[in-house]
């Protein structure tokens, strides 16, 4: 599950987050697989600013991922550069 508060992926059985050690909610139905690597990254990044969903889509520069601004409960999408393109060639 992942800990509301910074976004990191524990283990359903966790009673409080490995990283922010606050306590985790209760689950009904245990998850039945770990979540798309990248998409953690995404919500470690942005610190609970914005609840992140699901991955719309990609293209040749960047990846399209469909989220909700926490405050506002306003729909909006992030665009995350590939990796290869984020890095500064020396």
């Amino acid at each position: 599950m992942f800990c509301p508060g910074c976004g990191t992926w524990n283990r359903s059985t966790a009673v409080s987050c490995l990283r922010c050690r606050s306590e985790l909610p209760e689950l009904g139905d245990v998850p039945l697989e770990p979540p798309d690597p990248e998409i953690t990254q995404v919500r470690r990044a942005t610190a609970g600013r914005y609840r992140v969903v699901r991955r719309l889509g990609s293209g040749g520069m960047a990846h399209g991922y469909y989220a909700l601004h926490a405050t506002l409960e306003r729909p909006l999408v992030i665009k995350v550069l590939h990796q290869h393109l984020a890095k500064d060639h020396p």
